[in-house]
């Protein structure tokens, strides 16, 4: 049975050191080696094969389509699966399993429907600078659901979150309608706690410090929302809401190759106490992003030191993490090797990304020189800030590739121009371009232009720019 012990303790998060480590292990060499049927047609629905099934095979591909069984439907389906012996039909096997993979992409859709009437019911009820803790309601959402996107919430905000659902057949919307709820903690807030100090306002209530499950009146839930945040709040401290993440070493372009990717390996199996390796580089740069999977994952291909390396990020919006060209980043990363048609290649599974310290450091001293020109200040030809014809109809085409009017970050901008257009170029092309008439440009929050294309009548003529002319006199 080792095989399906080690299906529930990687499912059910256990700590992955000392025996449980070694029950694991040996789970694995018989899921790679001889899986019992039910097991094999998981896998192989999920897009995997059983010889190349490791931790990560389970924890994103395998628990989630046992455990959508009981979350959407009933656990017995999950179960009739994993009995199946290995004279029953393959017929019977298949069905099973495709029956949980739909169960599974149910449970899916129905995390998103309510992922995103969560976040909407945050931005507009939630009050961020006076409570600390996230509670909201709904009659419609499913309570084998609302425990996945409260975990999500709280990764988005950094706040406990507490979803609570009134859909229960036998509700019919009075005060007394007992709605089920669960929550998600962060570090420094043990929920349990928080939720034993606010019992007045429950039914019952169970869990741990990181995540609980509760049940009460919805005539309690904005008393108890109130409780909940007053309770927390007496308990706050300055670095309470300071998060961090730890990598374990730093990489340098030259050390990421097959065979550290494969030393990797050694470790396994990965978990909980026994997390995958977590390194970190800083200053490389975006050779390319786009979008992938629909938009719900982003891959990245970067360089740094001569070095060219491809990256995924998982579950990633690419309007959040829009990083242009040449824009330069830290980033968190884990080690993968991907195999594609037999072909084997390293890949970085990124899990934190930001600018670096070099990018803001150079946006900023670019902004501080355009203000210095634009005040009079002498420059050089050698800093190439002065426009040509053809960058600003660059320019003005990438304006309108967008419509007649929007907003657009700098950096996307500077990204469809190309041309070796710097900051301070870009900003007196758009300067020129509002004077002459041609369109209106206000910068509304940093790095966003927000602006509109004017229709103009007859043909301007760049040249007779008062700015531009000021300009040409001011360089040396």
């Amino acid at each position: 049975y080792a095989d399906l012990v080690t299906l529930g303790t990687i499912a059910d998060v256990m700590p992955m050191v000392d025996e449980n480590r070694n029950m694991i292990r040996y789970g694995l060499m018989k899921i790679n080696t001889s899986p019992r049927p039910g097991v094999r047609a998981l896998i192989e629905k999920a897009g995997s094969s059983p010889e190349k099934c490791n931790t990560s095979t389970i924890s994103f591909g395998i628990a989630p389509r046992i455990n959508a069984a009981g979350r959407m439907k009933h656990a017995s389906h999950a179960l009739e699966l994993l009995l199946i012996g290995e004279n029953d039909s393959e017929e019977s096997t298949d069905s099973l399993a495709d029956l949980l993979c739909l169960h599974n992409k149910d449970r899916q859709d129905e995390e998103q429907r309510i992922l995103e009437q969560a976040y909407k019911k945050v931005e507009e009820t939630h009050d961020f600078d006076k409570d600390r803790v996230i509670v909201v309601a709904d009659d419609s959402w499913h309570r084998g659901v609302i425990g996945i996107v409260a975990s999500k919430v709280t990764e988005r905000y950094g706040l406990p979150s507490i979803l609570i659902t009134f859909d229960d057949e036998d509700n019919n919307g009075s005060s007394f309608d007992v709605g089920r709820g669960s929550g998600r903690s962060v570090s420094g807030v043990n929920l349990v706690e928080a939720l034993s100090a606010t019992s007045e306002y429950l039914v019952k209530f169970g869990g741990h410090e990181l995540a609980a499950g509760l049940s009460l009146t919805r005539a309690d839930v904005d008393d108890f929302r109130n409780a909940v945040n007053s309770y927390v709040r007496s308990i706050e401290t300055e670095d309470m809401w300071v998060t961090s993440v730890d990598a374990d070493c730093e990489l340098s372009a030259a050390d990421i190759n097959m065979k550290c990717a494969e030393d990797m390996t050694l470790l396994e199996p990965f978990g909980s106490a026994n997390p995958t390796p977590l390194f970190y580089m800083c200053d490389v740069s975006v050779v390319k992003s786009y979008g992938i999977g629909g938009g719900k994952h982003i891959k990245f291909v970067f360089e740094k030191d001569g070095h060219t390396f491809y990256a995924v990020m998982f579950g990633a919006s690419y309007e959040v993490f829009n990083y242009d060209v040449g824009q330069r980043l830290d980033i968190m990363f884990n080690l993968d090797i991907n195999e594609y048609n037999g072909y084997k290649s390293v890949q970085l599974i990124i899990r934190e990304i930001r600018k670096a310290e070099s990018e803001t450091a150079r946006v900023e001293h670019e902004r501080r020189r355009f203000e210095e020109i634009m005040s009079g200040a002498v420059f050089s030809a050698e800093e190439n800030v002065i426009p040509h014809r053809d960058e600003f109809v660059s320019v003005y085409k990438a304006l309108k590739f967008g419509g007649n009017g929007g907003e657009i970050a700098e950096s996307r901008l500077l990204a469809l121009v190309g041309m070796g257009i710097n900051r301070i170029k870009l900003s007196i092309i758009l300067e020129v371009l509002t004077e002459m008439g041609l369109c209106n440009i206000k910068r509304n929050i940093v790095e966003l232009v927000e602006y509109e294309i004017n229709a103009v009548a007859i043909k301007v003529d760049l040249e007779s720019s008062p700015l531009l002319k000021k300009l040409r006199s001011q360089q040396k």
